[in-house]
């Protein structure tokens, strides 16, 4: 992180020119900015078929640095303009996970007036809102798959996790339960 003292910034900005301050301090802003990118963990996409059946999974491998911690979890979905609805059901499950565990999301990519929420051209992105995660040690793999009555399902291309840098605190009912 930079740190500059304000005596030191205002002798900086006091030799140089007002449009040299004012670069200074936008690079500055511009650092900080990008830092705040820093705290993703884990990011990654995989392709969907040209049409996404329910027995076709979607896997992220987790590095196995990454379990015994809490993460904020977003989804990530690409689709186009020909995806026939407004929402979409899916499961997020772990098989290396000591509990198995399986979770039921529920993302909705258009407005109850059909204006979708994602933003793109040709692809639209959405992005979930996030959700906390607890990877469990050995908890190395998160499989996806859609949950909805078509099958199967036109118009979803990607689909991406995002993991966050650990949140502060523990919501780890089984070690809270301790």
């Amino acid at each position: 992180m930079i740190r500059i003292q304000a005596d030191s910034f205002n002798r900086i900005c006091m030799k140089h020119s007002p449009l040299n301050a004012a670069l200074l301090i936008t690079f500055f802003f511009a650092g900080i900015l990008c830092g705040c990118q820093q705290n993703i963990q884990f990011h990654s996409f995989q392709s969907v078929k040209k049409e996404w059946d329910k027995k076709d999974t979607i896997t992220f491998y987790l590095d196995t640095t990454l379990t015994n911690r809490t993460y904020r979890m977003e989804i990530e979905i690409r689709h186009t303009e020909s995806y026939p609805f407004r929402d979409l059901w899916l499961c997020v499950h772990r098989p290396t996970a000591a509990s198995h565990s399986t979770d039921t999301i529920h993302l909705q990519l258009a407005t109850p007036e059909g204006k979708w929420i994602g933003n793109g051209k040709n692809f639209l992105q959405y992005t979930s809102p996030s959700e906390a995660i607890y990877l469990q040690p050995n908890d190395s793999i998160l499989q996806i798959t859609h949950l909805m009555q078509k099958n199967p399902l036109k118009g979803i291309r990607d689909i991406g996790i995002k993991l966050h840098f650990p949140i502060s605190g523990s919501i780890n009912t089984e070690e809270d339960k301790k």
